[in-house]
């Protein structure tokens, strides 16, 4: 276990090699937790909420878990106006 120090700021510098085995980088942005009573701070990469709901997204289509959004309006009795007979070209390329 390392030691860092505030500096006057506030500020402290956290060790290269404990950054490197949390994988963070400089430039990366992180969520910063407290526990008053536990006197503790918590740092976790911030990451984009979108970016993963994406990256879901993408796992979920190549794994076949999803269906087009053909199959899901005749699901729910959805009639789609300016749509081809199939959906083909609203899937192409959406998760490419």
């Amino acid at each position: 276990m390392a030691t860092v120090t505030i500096g006057d700021r506030g500020r402290i510098t956290l060790p290269a090699n404990a950054l490197q085995e949390a994988g963070l980088k400089p430039g990366d942005t992180l969520f910063v937790r407290v526990d008053k009573g536990l006197r503790t701070i918590e740092l976790a990469p911030a990451e984009n909420v979108w970016d993963a709901l994406a990256e879901e997204a993408r796992r979920q289509y190549a794994s076949g878990q999803t269906r087009s959004l053909t199959e899901f309006a005749r699901e729910r009795g959805i009639e789609l106006t300016g749509a081809g007979p199939d959906d083909r070209e609203l899937r192409a390329g959406t998760f490419a």
